[in-house]
């Protein structure tokens, strides 16, 4: 029997939308969730001029969108802004609170929406361009806690800077945060007294042998 090869192109064409259509739905789970990016549960689309909250998420129920396929999303430098959005789904019986941290320090503007049964909960704003003290909470990093209630909720953010566009989002609970915490002030301190000891040196060598190179 002939094969139409119409039909064929019509059925790989149809299994593709069907597939895109299941990447787009995945959630995350927060049930044995800890601490991890979050890049392959994110659709996310350029804007080609700016959009309202309510035109971005009529756009993201339109699947108008890309599917994130790495732990970062990275777009480049000087790139349009971006919105994203993915879904947690919190199975137990209790509102569990995370940390919703976006691990790049020079973004300019940030913006995150937080929906649940189709209700805005929460609108957090921050970023590089904001004065420290008015960020949602005092760290180098955009990051606040929010208590996931129990079912789905949508997350939607918005990044707009002129450097490189690179977007970590990582979602870490509590206890995982405050060994994250830990950690990476061991590391600062490391890193910081490896400096300190080199400067140290070049100080000791330039008060022995006068030469102006190790003393600037």
């Amino acid at each position: 029997m002939a094969i139409n090869p119409g039909k064929v192109v019509f059925c790989i064409f149809l299994v593709i939308i069907l597939l895109s259509s299941f990447v787009c739905a995945k959630e995350i789970p927060l049930k044995g969730f800890q601490d991890g990016t979050v890049g392959q549960y994110v659709a996310y689309f350029q804007e080609a001029k700016q959009l309202s909250f309510e035109q971005a998420k009529k756009k993201f129920e339109q699947q108008q969108t890309k599917q994130g396929s790495s732990n970062s999303i990275s777009l480049g430098i000087g790139t349009s802004p971006v919105w994203m959005m993915f879904s947690v789904n919190n199975g137990n019986k209790l509102s569990q609170p995370y940390f919703l941290s976006i691990e790049t320090p020079w973004l300019d503007n940030i913006e995150a929406w937080i929906v649940r049964d189709n209700k805005l909960e929460r609108h957090v704003i921050g970023g590089d361009a904001i004065p420290f003290y008015e960020r949602p909470m005092q760290d180098r990093f955009f990051t606040f806690l929010h208590p996931f209630g129990v079912g789905i909720t949508q997350v939607y953010i918005r990044v707009a800077t002129d450097g490189p566009m690179a977007i970590p989002i990582r979602l870490i609970d509590e206890k995982s945060m405050q060994q994250r915490k830990i950690k990476t002030g061991y590391e600062y301190g490391f890193l910081y007294g490896v400096m300190f000891a080199l400067a140290l040196y070049n100080l000791v060598l330039f008060s022995i042998i006068k030469q102006k190179e190790y003393g600037l």
